[in-house]
């Protein structure tokens, strides 16, 4: 199981690396959120989850509340701050009064011994679009600041 995982997490990572080297576009808004909360579980299997609880604003979206979790993950594997798979689960509350909700996964990583993580993360929006939305959490600060971009 665990070299399973491991080599899921690989081959996204490497999909990742083929998509930086390619051009973004130019960014759809940028964003910033603070830290609200920590959620620690574990699921059937014993393994680790981690939600994360976020709240700020977003270029095009307005207020937004959203959930990062990551995992399901080993000790070992939260210890080390191997890449996780992470799934964004957020609401924005746009001017005009309508809700944008957006689902999507991608990946947290960080240098070891850092306490800055960098997030790449598919989103798909309620209104039928997708943005890939790259961004960079920092514990000193407590913030996740990043940007949009249009995705196929």
């Amino acid at each position: 199981m665990r070299r399973a995982v491991a080599a899921t997490l690989l081959l996204f990572v490497s999909q990742i690396s083929w998509a930086d080297e390619h051009v973004l576009g130019d960014p759809l808004g940028s964003w910033e959120l603070q830290h609200v909360s920590n959620v620690y579980s574990k699921d059937n299997q014993g393994q680790i989850i981690l939600q994360t609880n976020w709240k700020g604003g977003a270029e095009n979206y307005g207020t937004v509340f959203g959930t990062l979790t990551l995992g399901p993950m080993s000790m070992d594997t939260m210890q080390a701050q191997i890449p996780s798979r992470a799934h964004w689960l957020g609401q924005g509350f746009l001017p005009d009064g309508s809700v944008a909700v957006g689902d999507g996964y991608g990946i947290l990583a960080s240098e070891k011994d850092s306490h800055v993580w960098s997030t790449d993360l598919i989103i798909n929006i309620s209104d039928g679009s997708k943005i890939r939305s790259i961004g960079e959490m920092d514990l000193e600060t407590l913030t996740w600041k990043g940007k949009n971009y249009p995705a196929e």
